[in-house]
């Protein structure tokens, strides 16, 4: 679903001074405004910095100020010096001179005495004003929409939300660190990880190999989860939930499912913890003691911190908000995207590949600002498909190379022929790992029938190799399935819940 706009506040390009309402006068800081022009047209050494907090004339509040604060952004980037000659003859070229006031209103402005160094507060306090004549407008808009019955609410809710992370977003400065204020943070993680008796020092991915290798998935990390469509990632992505919310360092998950609405999700869930066909699920074809199974499996899913949401078609900035929530309301430490192709680009009709890169490049900038592991299933392109040995490769990644560049982790998905043995293999396949070593990963099985990954030892017991079998803490004594019915099961070292 497209992302409404709201009115005049996102299509039109200059927005006008808004009226008082209810009596009371704008936001605006006027001293401030004149002060920093003042500043500038006298020379002022500062305008780039000006210039990173005011981004155009627009948050002035005044028209003429946002005049003239357009010329001297106009004038810079042509390279000319910034005076009051220049000025004056810049808004006369454009034919702005006289709608200011004329050359003495510009030379009045330019004789108010203040102090070079107040000018980036004057600034700040100036972007301050603006935003909330900005918010003042989304909430006019927001109020007026809602009186109508020509978009849905959720559309209105979710457009006014976008507008609103804008002007947070705006005139933010990110400043530069100097190395020696690292050290300091550097030897505190330093220590914290030589008295971290632990081999998992991020999210417990539930599978020894990838703890292993990942040490867990990481705070800020963007993971990207590979595959040619019904190989098994999403199942592997359910199983990274659920193995998320277990062991001794549970965390809460949010799972965005783009794909699947949230019932499909749930009877998958359910398959891979009770180890009960998906298919019979499916059609209801239960026997008394699966259906029992189930309603056990049911209150242990119950005390999963995992939440869903499937709404189709989200957009990053929507993402963005909603994760927000998510994190402020539940402390997620850990998301899940399925799938990234599926979301839906800010504007209509743009060029898809660059749409995707931008929605790659909010995922990593969405890992960082809520400082968890981000986890993103992907496309691949059929590319792989034309190769003798189907072995895929980051180039396979669908619809942007950015995907690749962006993510500290991809995965890959496949299944290959074992050469000797003619038999299918699961493998996944780490291709890019920003902070460790590669390989693939080839000891666990993937059960299609039950949507469930396993480490060695439970996908023996699940085939009847041994005689015990449990896969997670809580599991009814007696199994469901046919094969290992009626036979005592035991939690296992890796089991991964």
């Amino acid at each position: 679903m497209e992302t409404i706009k709201l009115n005049k506040l996102i299509n039109s390009q200059k927005k006008p001074v808004i009226q008082p309402m209810y009596g009371k006068i704008p936001p605006q800081n006027k001293e401030a405004e004149s002060a920093v022009l003042s500043q500038l047209i006298n020379g002022s050494g500062r305008l780039i910095e000006v210039m990173e907090i005011l981004k155009s004339g627009e948050c002035f509040y005044l028209d003429a100020h946002q005049r003239i604060y357009d010329a001297i952004l106009t004038m810079n980037g042509k390279g000319q010096k910034v005076d009051l000659v220049g000025v004056t003859t810049e808004l006369s070229n454009s034919g702005n001179l006289e709608l200011i006031g004329g050359g003495y209103f510009l030379t009045k402005l330019s004789d108010k005495t203040v102090f070079d160094h107040t000018i980036l507060s004057h600034a700040e306090d100036i972007l301050e004003c603006y935003k909330r004549r900005e918010s003042i407008k989304v909430a006019g808009e927001l109020m007026a929409l809602s009186y109508e019955n020509g978009e849905s609410l959720n559309d209105i809710v979710h457009a006014a939300d976008q507008e609103l992370i804008r002007i947070i977003s705006e005139g933010d400065i990110s400043e530069a660190k100097p190395i020696r204020d690292l050290i300091i943070p550097f030897m505190e993680n330093l220590q914290a990880a030589k008295e971290n008796k632990k081999d998992i020092t991020g999210v417990n991915t539930g599978y020894s190999w990838l703890n292993d290798k990942t040490g867990g998935w990481q705070n800020t990390d963007l993971i990207i989860l590979a595959a040619r469509p019904s190989v098994g990632k999403t199942a592997f992505a359910l199983n990274l939930a659920l193995n998320a919310t277990v062991g001794e360092d549970p965390v809460p998950v949010a799972i965005f499912s783009l794909e699947m609405g949230a019932d499909q999700l749930m009877k998958r869930v359910v398959s891979a913890l009770s180890l009960i066909e998906l298919e019979k699920i499916t059609k209801g074809q239960l026997s008394d003691i699966e259906t029992s199974h189930i309603d056990q499996t049911l209150n242990i899913i119950a005390s999963k911190n995992i939440h869903i949401d499937e709404t189709f078609g989200v957009s990053i900035t929507q993402l963005r908000a909603r994760a927000k929530r998510l994190k402020r309301k539940h402390n997620i430490g850990l998301l899940i995207i399925d799938y990234l192709q599926l979301m839906a680009g800010e504007t209509k009709g743009g060029n898809r590949e660059q749409e995707i890169s931008k929605i790659s490049r909010g995922l990593k900038g969405i890992a960082k600002e809520l400082d968890i592991p981000v986890i993103a299933l992907s496309q691949m392109s059929r590319d792989v498909e034309k190769r003798s040995d189907k072995e895929p490769m980051l180039s396979d990644l669908r619809e942007s190379g950015a995907i690749e560049q962006d993510a500290d982790i991809v995965m890959f998905i496949h299944h290959p022929k074992d050469a000797e043995s003619g038999q299918i293999k699961n493998v996944i396949k780490i291709a890019k790992h920003r902070n460790g070593s590669l390989g693939d990963m080839e000891e666990c099985k993937f059960f299609g029938n039950i949507q469930k990954w396993m480490n060695p030892s439970e996908a023996n017991a699940y085939m009847g190799r041994n005689t015990t079998f449990k896969p997670f803490a809580g599991m009814p004594t007696s199994s469901p399935d046919e094969r290992i019915e009626g036979k005592k099961m035991q939690a296992f070292d890796d089991a991964p819940f």
